[in-house]
């Protein structure tokens, strides 16, 4: 089984919306861009398939968000900067889907609608609509939650996510 499950299920022209779930209980929900029989660089959705999890540094969005691996805590890069004693935190690296065919860098990341995305997977606590697109909201918070979940399954190897219709 699959560590992440992604179960496509609302398709439009412009996204395609899903609910993704973690060791098999619903966890949240996502967007992404639509899916398409032939890739458009940063306008088409994952394949359908299994696809092993990585980490990867992002020079756009690593920076966000700063981990400490003792306390296994995700903060943003404000709380951070607040902090008086920064010892232990260090910079993100991203949850990477990786061996994607035809794909590069897909990452697990925040946002709120396909605009937000060039081909990764857009997570937040639940749907709705975001200056008149449907997606994910509570994003920035619901991904703080997903990766402190499965950061430590993730670091330790052979961890997987599934993309599927329902």
């Amino acid at each position: 089984m699959s560590l992440i499950t992604v179960q496509r299920y609302n398709f439009s022209k412009d996204w395609t919306l899903s609910r993704h779930l973690v060791s098999g209980n619903l966890f949240g929900f996502g967007v992404e861009d639509e899916i398409r029989q032939v890739k458009v660089k940063g306008e088409t959705a994952i394949p359908y398939g299994t696809y092993t999890l990585d980490f990867r540094q992002s020079p756009k969005f690593s920076t966000s968000f700063y981990w400490n691996d003792k306390t296994g805590k995700l903060i943003e890069a404000k709380e951070f900067t607040a902090l008086k004693d920064k010892s232990g935190w260090r910079v993100h690296d991203l949850i990477w889907v990786t061996n994607v065919p035809g794909f590069e860098y897909v990452l697990i990341h925040w946002g709120n609608t396909d605009l937000d995305t060039e081909g990764c997977y857009i997570v937040g606590s639940a749907l709705g609509v975001v200056n008149g697109r449907e997606g994910v909201v509570n994003s920035r918070k619901h991904y703080i939650k997903l990766y402190e979940k499965v950061y430590p399954l993730v670091k330790n190897g052979g961890q997987s996510i599934r993309y599927e219709k329902v």
